[in-house]
């Protein structure tokens, strides 16, 4: 029933209205902090704007005045605890440490979209990825080997938390192995 509820529905989730929520449940503080990060010409203007019109005009409220309500995106980037409105919406790392499967360590990463996905990369980045350097006599340059390519953690990592459907409660698992 669900799924043919979904298919009927002509707007994608991250657009629906969440009724759940109130405008009161966006952070002002996290919304200027996004725009000043990407460099938006709303920064500046934001400081000064009614928080509903500039909900309305970032796309992350609809409704009428009397009623505006975040819609979804809104909720999953700009307040701090998104896990409140979508179920489990969080990273789940497990970093196992050798092939036993008993031997392991687990970070869950939580907090608005945008944050999870630094805190994240910033863990493999720092903990995981490991270096070696292979230095040849008579060349000027050294090879530098990565156990892991980040570049590929980043896309795949991003596309994860990007285009996951937050209408299901289940979170995004990363498993890391010792090969």
């Amino acid at each position: 029933l669900q799924r043919l509820q979904e298919l009927t529905a002509r707007i994608p989730f991250d657009d629906r209205v969440n009724n759940q929520a109130t405008i009161d449940d966006l952070d002002l503080g996290l919304i200027r902090e996004y725009l000043q990060e990407i460099k938006s010409d709303l920064f500046e203007p934001s400081a000064s704007m009614d928080f509903k019109d500039l909900c309305q005009t970032m796309l992350i409220a609809k409704g009428p005045d009397e009623d505006i309500r975040p819609v979804n995106v809104g909720l999953l980037f700009f307040t701090n605890e998104p896990h409140r409105f979508f179920d489990r919406s969080r990273i789940e790392l497990v970093w196992h440490q050798d092939d036993s499967g008993k031997n392991f360590q687990e970070h869950i990463f939580e907090g608005p979209l945008h944050k999870q996905l630094r805190g994240v990369l910033s863990f493999i980045k720092t903990n995981v990825i490991a270096e070696q350097v292979q230095k040849d006599e008579g060349v000027a340059e050294a090879n530098r080997y990565y156990n892991y390519p980040y570049a590929a953690i980043e896309e795949a990592l991003s596309n994860a938390v990007y285009h996951k459907s937050y209408e299901y409660g289940a979170p995004i698992e990363v498993q890391i192995f010792i090969d």
